[in-house]
């Protein structure tokens, strides 16, 4: 909120002069962040790389009018925060005294041994490709939106493809869950305030993706604050 406050109220006069720097930015975070996630095999690692690809997202609305960015903004930190609560809140769930689950072996078949636990990331997995249903499509969707209206088709493409390409990376996460052989991991089972966090963030996730309107009336609310 305070990058949005600087941008469109101190540094309104010189929109024309900042906007294509962050566009640049935005585009180069989301490709250096998707490439960098994608090259990773420790699962902590991939998700760290990819909020660099979500910055980016979120900047692309930044080139956009002062409602709709505000609009775009709030609401995608809303859906990304919920799911970043929840997909290192699973991980971190997983975790022994002595080991934590790091890659996707570690994880294989978990959604025979854990099944509410697998289905909770797999939420999570899709709201961050941006599978519609999910918090996540709907963030997307309106930061593109708010590119174009902006008249950065180009960076809203970007956004697409860079979408895309995170989608590999996020779905081979369900694939190794519900597709290959289980692991001999004995994993703990979740305790309950673990596991009742974890399920308030996945069912936010899919209310927002559902009905976002409370959250959006919300963010057109917080957009009048920079007027």
């Amino acid at each position: 909120m305070a990058l949005l406050r600087v941008s469109f109220v101190g540094l309104a006069p010189l929109a024309h002069k900042w906007q294509p720097v962050l566009a640049a930015l935005a585009i180069l975070s989301m490709v250096v962040g998707n490439l960098a996630a994608l090259a990773q095999s420790n699962l902590k690692r991939m998700l760290a790389y990819s909020s660099v690809a979500h910055a980016g997202y979120m900047l692309t609305a930044f080139v956009a009018t002062p409602a709709l960015a505000v609009e775009a903004v709030v609401f995608y930190l809303a859906g990304y925060a919920a799911v970043s609560v929840g997909a290192f809140g699973a991980l971190a769930a997983l975790a022994r005294e002595d080991r934590e689950p790091t890659t996707l072996a570690d994880i294989a078949g978990l959604a025979e041994r854990r099944p509410a636990l697998a289905a909770a990331i797999a939420i999570f997995m899709f709201s961050l490709t941006g599978v519609p249903v999910t918090a996540g499509f709907v963030g997307k969707l309106m930061v593109f939106k708010a590119a174009v209206a902006g008249g950065w088709v180009v960076l809203a493409l970007t956004g697409v493809v860079m979408s895309v390409v995170s989608a590999y990376y996020y779905l081979r996460v369900v694939v190794a869950m519900y597709m290959q052989t289980p692991t001999e991991e004995q994993w703990p089972r979740v305790d309950v305030a673990a596991a009742t966090a974890l399920a308030l963030a996945a069912l936010a996730i899919l209310w927002l993706g559902v009905y976002p309107g409370p959250v959006l009336d919300w963010a057109r609310t917080a957009a009048l604050f920079l007027k």
